[in-house]
């Protein structure tokens, strides 16, 4: 008799706890398509949160624009982690400017991946353009040595050139340029934006890097021209706008390193100097369209525009290389 309690009362158990797990399985939601196949978080549902990653550059419009930011981190650092198997955003939407979205589709691409987060569609909210920021007696001696306007062929060809020799002062010191970390977007942009002016279009390949023997001399020349890092988390604009001193000129994005050196007190003896030739960057929202749909573009815009970007997009061309090429540039950059 007393085993026959205790099997019935086993029993009993055994369908609580079957009930309890039933329950529990029909609570718990399924993932979603959205978060399996684009690396999201959340695939579109709008009943759930929306994050954002926001790259460094982008960060002040990101947090003006009230978006629940997920990580503020260098383009560089979202692209490598979403470049492989695997990899996924941690939010529901990147917030980021060219090139970034092209590098991570071709990497994976050529890994044999499918398009992964990068290759939602995009919303384009802002444009800016590279400049140079320079004190404007070096751009007045440049630009008599140049023999015209100063482009960047012109100053890679003087890279590292004592003043002396280039029509300047020799308590200038040499040329040196402050060229941001690879991993940033004005960083690589500015890389691409060199190789477009020496070789004279963007029509170059990744080997032609390395078998161009003048291209490497060139490019390696320029590469000794920038001064050591800073304080990590600073820009060599930052530095340049404290301490003028500390290269002969810094590259940037022009709209936002315009508004800068309005608002400083060196303004009346700097100049933005847009590169030639132009550069295109854009800004944009990458996810899903249900995902982009509930960022405020609007505010977004208008936080980018305070600024210095342009709202929406000119429709200009990169004016940069391809993306493979953009990485081979950074490859030999770092090397």
């Amino acid at each position: 008799m007393m085993a026959k309690r205790t099997l019935a009362f086993l029993a009993a158990v055994a369908l609580i706890v079957a009930a309890i797990l039933i329950r529990q399985q029909l609570d718990s939601p399924a993932e979603t398509a959205g978060s399996a196949g684009s690396g999201n978080d959340n695939g579109g549902n709008a009943d759930q949160r929306l994050t954002a990653v926001c790259s460094t550059e982008l960060e002040p419009a990101c947090a003006a624009a009230d978006l629940d930011i997920a990580a503020v981190e260098d383009p560089q650092v979202t692209a490598d982690r979403i470049s492989v198997e695997g990899g996924r955003l941690g939010a529901s939407v990147w917030i980021v400017s060219d090139p970034w979205p092209e590098i991570v589709a071709e990497a994976r691409t050529a890994a044999g991946l499918e398009a992964g987060p990068a290759g939602a569609e995009s919303t384009v909210v802002a444009t800016t353009g590279l400049a140079v920021v320079a004190r404007q007696d070096r751009i007045d001696a440049l630009t008599a040595n140049c023999g015209g306007p100063v482009d960047l062929r012109c100053i890679g060809d003087r890279a590292s050139a004592p003043w002396s020799t280039i029509g300047g002062q020799a308590g200038w010191g040499s040329l040196t340029i402050g060229i941001d970390d690879t991993a940033t977007t004005a960083g690589l942009v500015t890389l691409g934006a060199f190789g477009v002016a020496s070789f004279g279009g963007t029509k170059f390949a990744s080997n032609d890097i390395d078998l161009d023997d003048d291209f490497a001399a060139w490019f390696d020349r320029l590469a000794n021209a920038v001064p050591g890092s800073g304080p990590g988390g600073t820009t060599f604009l930052d530095r340049f706008l404290n301490i003028p001193a500390t290269a002969s000129m810094v590259t940037a994005l022009s709209g936002p390193a315009a508004k800068r050196v309005e608002a400083s007190s060196s303004a009346d003896q700097l100049t933005v100097l847009p590169v030639t030739p132009p550069v295109a960057v854009r800004a944009q929202v990458i996810g899903t369209s249900g995902d982009r749909s509930r960022v405020d573009a609007g505010k977004l815009r208008r936080a980018l525009a305070d600024l210095g970007w342009e709202a929406g997009s000119t429709g200009a061309a990169s004016g940069l290389p391809r993306a493979g090429v953009l990485s081979a540039l950074a490859s030999r950059w770092t090397a």
